[in-house]
């Protein structure tokens, strides 16, 4: 499951050394960006028996940043002032359109 994490924390170690001239410093860095792992894992194990009713919300949310990070990342004028109500609806649609199929649709 977590498997991952190692080629990741040595991409990570890799990119801290190459930035500051202390390797204390760039111990600290891959330190306090790998804290969000157990993190996670202890929200997630308090949220085991909370059931299904929440995966509607978890895959809408989900899906309302990947639909953010998106927009402001790859259409460009998006990240401008005036547009910035565009990139907000945008993620609340999306946020609404993947909660609303997954209460809709059947689990697979």
């Amino acid at each position: 499951m977590g498997i991952h994490q190692i080629p990741d924390s040595f991409a990570a170690l890799s990119l801290a050394l190459g930035s500051t001239d202390s390797r204390k410093k760039a111990f600290y860095y891959v330190m306090a960006t790998a804290v969000d792992t157990p993190i996670g894992i202890g929200v997630g194990l308090l949220l085991v028996g909370l059931g299904g009713f929440m995966v509607p919300l978890g895959l809408g949310l989900s899906a309302g940043t990947f639909i953010y990070v998106s927009a402001s990342d790859l259409v460009p004028e998006l990240q401008h002032e005036a547009r910035s109500h565009l990139v907000v609806v945008s993620m609340a649609l999306g946020f609404l359109l993947v909660m609303g199929l997954s209460l809709l649709l059947p689990p697979v």
